[in-house]
């Protein structure tokens, strides 16, 4: 997987290469362009060809790195987002309302599991997470809480 600061080492490597060269062959810039270089440094003098280069590079730069997190960016929204679909066929495969399967990723997400997926392991987990998460609602949803997960435990895992 290419990461950003391997760009930038590619980069910086690309960059000393060229300057290595165009220093090292004395013809490669003619050297009217040397000398007013030369005289830019010397005297504070127009530095706008020097700089073109610089923001050539550094723009360059810049959108290799974009093009790079865009990449990195839909990979993990992939690769993040894999479990839930996972969790949602398999539901749907069961029969489970969008209801209740917005309240199994609402236990999930509160007890801290991983995926919902969790909660369709067994009766037993199920009941477990389930308490757990009724404790932090309100008292008056409590009840019709425990009794809409009763029931889908029942038609989850009667069989």
């Amino acid at each position: 997987m290419i990461r950003p600061r391997h760009i930038l080492a590619a980069a910086l490597v690309v960059t000393l290469l060229l300057a290595g060269a165009l220093h090292a062959a004395p013809g490669a810039i003619p050297s009217d362009r040397v000398d007013s270089v030369r005289e830019a440094f010397r005297n504070d003098g127009d530095f706008t060809v020097l700089f073109r280069w610089v923001i050539a590079l550094f723009a360059l730069i810049v959108l290799m790195l974009g093009a790079v997190a865009v990449q990195r960016w839909i990979q993990q929204r992939r690769l993040a987002s894999r479990p839930i679909r996972v969790f949602h066929s398999l539901a749907n495969d069961l029969n489970v309302p969008l209801g209740d399967q917005w309240l199994l990723v609402r236990i999930a997400h509160q007890q801290n599991l991983p995926t919902p997926l969790t909660l369709l392991l067994s009766p037993t987990t199920l009941h477990h997470h389930a308490s757990g998460f009724v404790h932090t609602l309100k008292p008056r949803q409590q009840a019709p809480t425990l009794a809409r997960v009763a029931r889908l435990r029942r038609k989850l895992f009667s069989a």
